[in-house]
């Protein structure tokens, strides 16, 4: 498998998507911010936890625990919070002295790019496989939202191809439908 850290704008379009999906009907939705931070991270722990320095397991385990516990309230403090092993990290996940911290505030800032129901299924199903190794990825909020969008995109794709008709079962072979 070859994983990567997704591009900012790849990140603010799904948060998008995840929003108006998941928690279009919320009274007390989380933030934009909070989303998106969630699905970096889990991005950037996955990369890490898969291509991070042989031997090293235990620290992406600290890495990703400790980067689990932070909150969108930290986004301006996150280099404050980072554990020791964040240069292992940025090693393993960017180029060119491009960091964990920049790739976060650049995930903050980013503008999301329209879509159709295809292409949001598609966004979020790059995003879930580029996210998946880590241990705690199962558990996850950014799983649930986005295995939840998948399924309401796929409600909606259906009834973009069948319309009004629905298909509840499967036919009998033998059976003719009239």
């Amino acid at each position: 498998m070859s994983a990567f850290v997704v591009n900012p704008t790849h990140i603010a379009t799904c948060a998008q998507i995840i929003r108006e999906i998941v928690f279009q009907y919320e009274d007390d939705p989380p933030s934009d911010t909070g989303i998106r931070m969630d699905l970096a991270m889990a991005n950037v722990i996955s990369v890490a936890y898969r291509y991070g320095p042989e031997g090293q397991r235990d620290n992406q385990a600290m890495f990703a625990s400790t980067l689990t516990k932070l909150s969108d309230a930290n986004w301006d403090t996150i280099d404050a919070a980072l554990p020791a092993g964040i240069s292992d990290v940025n090693e393993a996940c960017f180029d060119d002295g491009y960091t964990f911290s920049d790739f976060l505030s650049d995930c903050r800032s980013a503008e999301a790019i329209p879509y159709s129901n295809a292409e949001a299924c598609e966004y979020l199903s790059c995003l879930n496989y580029q996210s998946c190794e880590s241990p705690g990825w199962k558990d996850s909020k950014a799983r649930m939202w986005i295995l939840e969008s998948k399924s309401v995109l796929a409600g909606r794709l259906a009834r973009q191809v069948l319309g009004n008709r629905r298909v509840w079962s499967t036919r009998e072979p033998d059976h003719q439908v009239a």
